[in-house]
């Protein structure tokens, strides 16, 4: 039998209508919410870091050009 499971709510069963129910519970509505602000904000501190490399082998980039010239 498949098993339905709820990672944020660390909710399972193995009936589909019972998991139905609790995606529309107030409790997975809450947790869902927290998660989602968390993964949010973990995906903007990512999306930043990786802007901030690209900054830094752009000015490598520029360095390594002004070398080549001089």
């Amino acid at each position: 039998m498949p098993e339905y499971s709820c990672d944020c709510c660390n909710f399972s069963t193995t009936k589909k209508s019972t998991f139905n129910d609790h995606l529309t519970s107030k409790k997975h509505i809450n947790n869902s919410k927290n998660t989602d602000d968390i993964i949010e904000t973990n995906d903007t501190n990512k999306y930043l870091l990786q802007i901030k490399e690209l900054e830094n082998e752009l000015k490598m980039k520029e360095l390594q050009y002004q070398l080549k010239i001089q």
